[in-house]
């Protein structure tokens, strides 16, 4: 069925087929055999596959609780915000600033191994859309005031480096954090049989300007691609009703994968949740 899936969003949705092509011939491989991976996975003994993601998130989600839910300030709406989301330049300005300092951070503290990043504006059909179906605006005026327009996406390796990449960035920009959502100690609607995982921050980055900056996993941000038109934007159909199973709960397993994955990391090298990190960085 991963073949299969694979050959239908090669042929309908857009946002797959955009990633895809980005791909070099190992880069689809890797791809190809990490859902296979995921697809393989089986539940423990006679457990089911809720169960088991179920008891996982209970470990992980202590793990996870060091990272704060939390709005960190009472931010209020620049007068220049609905000026601003107008100007392309301004945007890509802001875009270009926001780049080199992730960059920066990176580099500063030696993360290039653990991960990468990328990102993009908001288009305006997209900005156009939000305000048509969820946008309600702040202080009872028309300011758009959509943080996101500016977004970038750092993908670590796996939970462990996404961990201690999520640690340092809370150090290095604790002053212009505006808000973080932890979705491994709470995802979202409180529902711990939630597929999407990540931590998102909302950054005042310069003085006015706010970006949104996701930390996902490798694993998180290839099933993204998979679910992003079918099941967040709900944009195409399932080819049929045991696709769509299958495919709900391929988004499970890929939970269980990552989970999984740290546990196992945690026994072998035989270190407790909280002294994961020692000596981990020379910084």
């Amino acid at each position: 069925m991963v073949n299969k899936h694979i050959e239908y969003l090669s042929k309908i949705d857009q946002n797959f087929i955009s990633y895809w092509n980005t791909l070099h011939i190992e880069g689809k491989e890797e791809y190809l055999s990490q859902i296979e991976r995921i697809d393989n996975l089986v539940p423990y003994k006679n457990s089911s596959l809720k169960n088991e993601i179920t008891i996982a998130h209970e470990f992980i989600k202590r793990i996870f609780i060091k990272i704060p839910h939390v709005n960190m300030s009472l931010f209020n709406i620049p007068s220049d915000w609905n000026s601003f989301i107008k100007s392309e330049k301004e945007k890509k300005k802001l875009f270009n600033f926001s780049k080199g300092e992730i960059d920066n951070f990176i580099k500063k503290y030696k993360l290039n191994n653990y991960l990468n990043f990328y990102g993009n504006i908001k288009s305006e059909d997209s900005l156009n859309r939000k305000l048509k179906t969820d946008y309600i605006p702040s202080n009872g005026n028309s300011v758009r005031d959509l943080w996101d327009i500016v977004r970038f996406r750092i993908v670590s390796e796996d939970l462990y480096s996404l961990l201690k990449t999520t640690f340092i960035f809370w150090d290095e920009f604790y002053e212009k954090i505006i808000k973080c959502y932890n979705y491994y100690s709470y995802p979202k609607n409180g529902n711990s049989l939630n597929h999407y995982r990540a931590i998102h921050f909302e950054v005042e980055i310069s003085p006015g300007r706010i970006i949104e900056i996701q930390i996902v996993t490798k694993t998180a941000n290839f099933i993204y691609y998979m679910d992003h038109s079918l099941i967040f934007k709900r944009a195409i159909p399932f080819m049929s009703e045991p696709h769509e199973n299958w495919f709900r709960n391929l988004l499970l397993k890929s939970v269980l994968y990552e989970y999984s994955n740290l546990l196992e990391l945690n026994t072998h090298e035989n270190r407790l949740p909280l002294t994961m990190f020692k000596n981990d960085f020379d910084v």
